[in-house]
């Protein structure tokens, strides 16, 4: 990676946007003050507020019980107990939120503006009127950055596609081979003017951002995710959420490893903007296998995508589950969809060896 390649957005200049019905301009478009810096981003990450240590006290005692190290723990719980400390961070968590969302048109996400407004209208409802983002500064965080493709990674100009250059606007007998001559980089998808609007310097940061942190947005313990699994009003002609490939990925990946009890924070880290609460009835975590017969029913716009997004996810299980022995799912209402045999995972490091899950409703 180079400095650069990846830019995060500054949610309350996004929200602002959104009041004002604006759509989102591709990222090579959009003014300074639009993005966070790194800098920036520490800085709100260090403003978290400290948190009483309650939860040592129940860490400890339950250790205590467990009949290891007995009085090591008993004399830590009451330890955490009486010295009443605090902690900043406490679940240690980065202001950051990466949004998973569907592209409404090929070649631009949302084009109206719409889009952003529903996300915005449903995250200020979460929480008892607090919203998505009162609930980020009630833990101390003033701004989160945002991870939103189309103006965190340089984009191709949108006034510039070619909608007659693409396999589906060719008569069907000639499909296979307008595709077959995409894949072998004879024709360019949406035009050649459109394909090249973005510069060759853009293009390798690109792709970099797309194959060296798609999976860190999605899959990291301490970033959250907002799933946008229902489209505007007026898109139901489009491909839904449930029926994309990378939307697949990302939702997945998001899956994979996020805690669902938080020790200060009072928001979830994967939040479902389609249901009016927010909650995402998380499935249990895809194995790679799994996400194979997964992406063989998923669609994408460019098919060249299907293996590399395979690969992409096969890392990304491997990093999140790969050293991992044991999940516990206790208290956390799950969906079977999707959900893998977890004792079969072939992952470096032996994988998981044991799941714990508690009788639920969903299940």
């Amino acid at each position: 990676m180079r400095p650069g390649d990846v830019r995060l957005l500054s949610a309350n200049w996004l929200v602002e946007r959104a009041k004002k019905g604006q759509p989102l301009s591709r990222r090579q478009e959009l003014p300074e003050e639009a993005f966070l810096s790194v800098a920036q981003l520490k800085a709100i990450q260090a403003e978290a507020r400290p948190c009483f240590h309650a939860w040592l006290v129940l860490e400890a005692f339950n250790r205590m019980l467990s009949g290891e190290g007995f009085f090591k723990h008993f004399c830590s719980m009451w330890a955490a107990l009486f010295q009443l400390r605090n902690e900043c961070n406490a679940d240690n968590l980065l202001p950051i939120i990466a949004v998973s969302y569907c592209w409404l048109e090929a070649a631009h996400p949302d084009r109206d503006g719409r889009q952003l407004q529903l996300m915005f209208e449903k995250l200020q409802g979460l929480y008892g009127g607090r919203g998505l983002l009162g609930a980020c500064r009630d833990y101390g965080f003033s701004d989160m950055g945002v991870f939103l493709d189309w103006g965190s990674l340089h984009q191709k100009d949108p006034e510039l596609f070619d909608p007659n250059e693409t396999p589906e606007a060719q008569p069907e007998a000639e499909r296979a081979a307008f595709a077959a001559d995409l894949k072998a980089g004879r024709k360019f998808y949406g035009g050649e003017r459109y394909v090249q609007s973005r510069s060759e310097e853009e293009q390798q940061a690109f792709g970099r951002g797309l194959r060296q942190t798609m999976d860190l947005w999605y899959s990291h313990a301490g970033i959250t995710v907002v799933l946008l699994t229902r489209l505007p009003e007026g898109h139901g002609t489009a491909r839904s959420y449930e029926s994309r490939g990378w939307t697949t990925f990302e939702r997945c990946s998001a899956e994979l490893g996020k805690s669902f009890s938080l020790k200060a924070a009072k928001w979830k880290l994967v939040v479902d903007t389609g249901n009016e609460e927010g909650d995402v009835q998380r499935r249990l975590p895809t194995a790679p296998v799994r996400m194979a017969e997964l992406l063989e029913t998923r669609q994408f716009t460019n098919n060249a995508d299907k293996q590399g997004v395979l690969e992409l996810y096969k890392k990304t299980a491997s990093a999140v589950l790969g050293t991992v022995e044991k999940l516990n799912f206790t208290g956390m209402p799950l969906v079977s969809t999707g959900g893998p045999d977890l004792l079969k995972w072939g992952l470096p490091g032996g994988g998981i060896k044991s799941a714990k899950v508690a009788p639920t409703p969903y299940v």
